[in-house]
């Protein structure tokens, strides 16, 4: 009984210390990895700035931190069996939030080479009474294309309050209710993650991180967008053009990628 008291314990320090590896760069992992988008908060509104709820209310810093919440839940759970695997969840804070339109409009352009993408979103939250609260949330998940591969729904409760102060919408246990959900759906994630057994990095690719002056230039390979600088990208070693742009500035380069080359240039405007 110590002994996986101890275990948990580890496991829940180590989710904690690693939280700020977990945000997404682009760069190349060597396992598989989901990409988690920020969360979308859907009944959730934003405090008053001042008020006892503003720190957690409904911007954009509580949608990255249930995305890093649910990437460290994910990392708890793909570490002990039934859900155990090689794969590996990374949060981001520059994806458009799980409820936006993006992701079904036109689609939305990701740094690096994830495998696939994950967007949860809080549906609906209900004070029940004495009940407590109950939280519904939903997942979608996508592969690098875009296409659907999995979706799944949680809730999450939490206990009830009894003081005005949190009998609302945005409070404190409604919020304990959502996470709650939000972690349910980390968990069915793993699952979902392990049951695609273990995915094979291609052998004959190689590693090469991209960076320019002005940065957040896009980089097309062969006229392909594939992210934005800085960046990491996995190429295969045999000669491809390397185009960096913004703003009417670029430059150029037919090359053969090399593992460990990076690529800085200065963009200078058309002559």
């Amino acid at each position: 009984m110590r002994l996986l008291l101890l275990l948990s314990v580890t496991l829940v320090l180590s989710g904690c210390l690693d939280q700020d590896t977990r945000q997404w760069t682009g760069e190349a992992q060597g396992k598989p990895v989901v990409v988690i988008a920020p969360a979308g908060l859907g009944p959730f509104q934003v405090t008053e700035p001042g008020s006892p709820d503003a720190d957690l209310s409904a911007h954009a810093d509580a949608r990255t931190r249930w995305a890093s919440e649910m990437a460290d839940r994910f990392a708890l759970r793909a570490g002990l069996p039934p859900t155990q695997s090689d794969w590996i969840a990374r949060w981001s804070a520059t994806l458009p939030a799980g409820d936006d339109a993006a992701w079904t409009a036109s689609g939305v352009a990701i740094n690096g080479h994830p495998d696939l993408i994950a967007l949860a979103k809080i549906d609906s939250v209900q004070d029940q009474g004495s009940k407590g609260w109950v939280a519904r949330a939903s997942l979608v998940v996508r592969d690098a294309a875009g296409g659907e591969r999995y979706r799944s729904a949680a809730s999450g409760e939490a206990l009830p309050e009894t003081s005005p102060k949190f009998i609302s919408p945005d409070s404190r246990p409604s919020r304990a209710a959502a996470r709650a959900a939000l972690r349910s759906l980390a968990d069915d994630l793993a699952g979902y993650c392990a049951r695609q057994g273990p995915k094979e990095v291609p052998a004959d690719l190689v590693a090469i991180d991209l960076a320019s002056d002005p940065t957040g230039a896009d980089v097309l390979v062969d006229g392909a967008f594939k992210a934005t600088t800085p960046c990491s990208l996995r190429l295969a070693p045999r000669p491809v053009t390397i185009r960096i742009e913004r703003g009417g500035k670029s430059w150029q380069r037919t090359l053969t990628p090399e593992a460990g080359m990076r690529i800085a240039p200065t963009l200078e405007a058309a002559k």
